[in-house]
């Protein structure tokens, strides 16, 4: 009992251990991203307005290594920026005409504390900030802007339009496995190397209904190649975004809901499919739960998942337990934690459908035998009872893990519900909710 014991336990380790340098790339990874101090808090004044409201962290150190970062509050004013060093001051501003820049004397503004500086070098807290909206011509930008130029300005205020949209191919060498690789283990790295997108697979057309498709845990956009290849092209345009997936889960699903908020703002698309695979599923009920607070959304009538992990993986807690450093992204793939309980504790936005794929052949390791599998995700686990209890329909496919993204049956299918939808007309489909 004991030697199967430690067999089970080494073959397990074997899922998730690195080889020395890697591991001790996690540490160095880990280490720097605990740092990093958080900046949140709620715009307030916003009303019923339905104007998108930025937030802009102003940079106001001695040099270029201070920027300025921005995000789209939330529907109700919350946001939330993650900084490792710098001085900043703290401004918010109703976009008016979606430009992403503010217009001083015409939007309302409002910045924290008359201008205050925020310096994360010292030990106090900056979360639960407030920051009021006030009529245009209350404000003023922060005196760090008083001898710059007018073109500095702009560039301080430019929309992110380098975040989404920029055009690519599903080839293209950012999308490799080594990439996908360095964003499982060393996340921050990523992040500061490569940065977070999302990918537009062909210039913007607003006749065609966009479908973004969010790869798994160690995954890239090329895992969805043959379904995009395959996906009627006249009506949808695929967008891909590639991400850290070794970050943890709720924060990516921010940060995607932030790229959905800032790509309607630009492009006013009326509807949004969104495709997952394996834990990118998790990572986007996240998402879409989160875009459904806001004020001025576009609608998401399919929400299609394949071989999600509903209820985590098991072997991860032996991970978490025994490797020298941890992947943040495991402690919210245990099963029943707090990240997946709240995934479960509201329900979808009322117009969306969720088709669920769930794949059941394969074969696990030992630790694996006593349950079935597709290879790599219990059957148990993609068909959780909470993630049955929501779906509008369950599609079980004969492959494995990976292969369901190119198993016949479930192209079949997934296109059969893409057309069933875009049938509906752009008004879309009165589907009852199950």
């Amino acid at each position: 009992m004991k030697y199967k014991m430690v067999r089970m336990v080494s073959v397990c380790m074997g899922l998730f251990l690195l080889s020395g340098c890697r591991m001790e790339g996690l540490r160095k990874d880990i280490a720097a991203r605990e740092s990093y101090k958080p900046i949140s808090g709620t715009v307030t004044g916003i009303g019923s307005s339905t104007l998108p409201v930025v937030v802009v962290l102003w940079g106001v150190g001695d040099t270029d290594e201070s920027p300025s970062n921005y995000q789209f509050a939330q529907g109700d004013g919350r946001f939330r920026f993650d900084e490792n060093r710098g001085t900043y001051c703290l401004i918010a501003f109703e976009d008016g005409n979606k430009d992403g820049r503010f217009q001083e004397g015409i939007e309302r503004a409002g910045i924290y504390k008359k201008g205050e500086i925020i310096d994360l070098a010292k030990s106090e807290s900056y979360e639960n900030l407030t920051i009021e909206l006030l009529p245009p011509g209350h404000i003023q930008l922060p005196a760090a802007a008083s001898g710059i130029s007018k073109d500095a300005v702009e560039l301080k205020f430019e929309d992110r339009a380098g975040m989404v949209g920029q055009v690519t191919q599903l080839d293209d060498p950012l999308f490799s496995p080594k990439n996908a690789s360095l964003g499982l283990w060393t996340p921050l790295t990523y992040l500061e190397t490569l940065g977070m997108k999302l990918y537009f697979l062909e210039p913007y057309d607003a006749q065609k209904i966009p479908v973004l498709f969010v790869h798994g845990a160690n995954g890239h956009p090329g895992n969805f190649q043959t379904l995009i290849e395959q996906m009627d092209r006249t009506r949808f345009q695929p967008w891909v975004v590639f991400y850290p997936s070794g970050a943890r889960l709720e924060r990516l699903g921010g940060v995607i809901c932030g790229m959905l908020r800032e790509a309607h703002a630009s492009y006013q698309f009326e509807e949004i499919v969104v495709v997952a695979h394996s834990m990118g599923g998790l990572v986007s009920r996240s998402a879409v739960l989160s875009y459904a607070d806001s004020t001025r959304r576009a609608r998401m009538p399919l929400f299609i998942t394949f071989s999600t992990p509903w209820n985590g993986h098991s072997a991860v807690a032996m991970g978490i337990k025994h490797a020298p450093a941890v992947v943040p992204s495991w402690y919210d793939m245990l099963p029943d934690n707090p990240f997946i309980t709240h995934l479960f504790s509201q329900s979808l936005p009322a117009e969306t459908r969720h088709h669920l794929f769930f794949s059941f052949e394969g074969k696990g390791g030992s630790p694996f035998k006593s349950q079935n599998t597709d290879g790599a995700v219990s059957i148990e686990s993609q068909l959780s009872i909470a993630a049955q209890t929501q779906a509008s329909a369950l599609i079980g496919v004969p492959a494995d893990h990976v292969g369901i993204l190119s198993h016949p049956f479930a192209i079949e299918q997934f296109n059969a519900i893409l057309q069933s939808y875009a049938g509906c007309g752009r008004s879309g489909c009165d589907w009852p909710r199950p």
